[in-house]
């Protein structure tokens, strides 16, 4: 299995440093869209689960 880098904050800051001003730009743009995918993706699972709930409390009503 593949290990995931996570690199230090001294790490961040010197990539940033050396950044052009348009990757840093574009740095930003995918940070945004990935947070924006994984708070959708959340909402969708949690969304899911209260549906799975429901539909327990119906087959529970139902039983008795």
């Amino acid at each position: 299995m593949k290990e995931k880098n996570i690199p230090s904050s001294e790490e961040m800051k010197k990539a940033e440093e050396i950044m052009t001003e348009k990757q840093a730009e574009m740095s930003k743009e995918r940070e945004a869209t990935f947070e924006a995918g994984a708070n959708t993706g959340h909402k969708e699972i949690l969304e899911l689960s209260k549906d799975e709930f429901g539909q327990r409390k119906d087959d529970e009503k139902f039983a008795d």
